[in-house]
């Protein structure tokens, strides 16, 4: 069975040591890689990992999850990106 390979990024730790232990729980996902800004997840990528979804945080330090979407958009077309947020602003949902 092939699973979803993430890349995962999240400045908090402990948030993205529990994001990883839900997703590999479930058997469908495996976590390739771990940044914890969006800068930091752009290096992994050019250093060739090839994941399916980057699942990244919206508010961090560095380079946040937006300007994260807009370059993987234009660099990394055939990646998806799903970006979490806690934030209730309409500008984000």
């Amino acid at each position: 069975m092939n699973t979803v390979k993430i890349l995962l990024v999240e400045d908090h730790m402990v948030v993205r040591n529990g994001i990883k232990l839900l997703l590999e729980s479930q058997g469908e996902f495996t976590v390739i890689g771990e940044a914890s800004d969006g800068a930091e997840a752009l290096s992994i990528l050019a250093n060739g990992l090839a994941p399916d979804i980057v699942l990244t945080d919206i508010n961090m330090e560095h380079m946040d999850g937006m300007e994260l979407l807009k370059i993987i958009s234009q660099k990394y077309p055939l990646v998806k990106v799903v970006i979490l947020s806690m934030l209730n602003q309409i500008h984000y949902v």
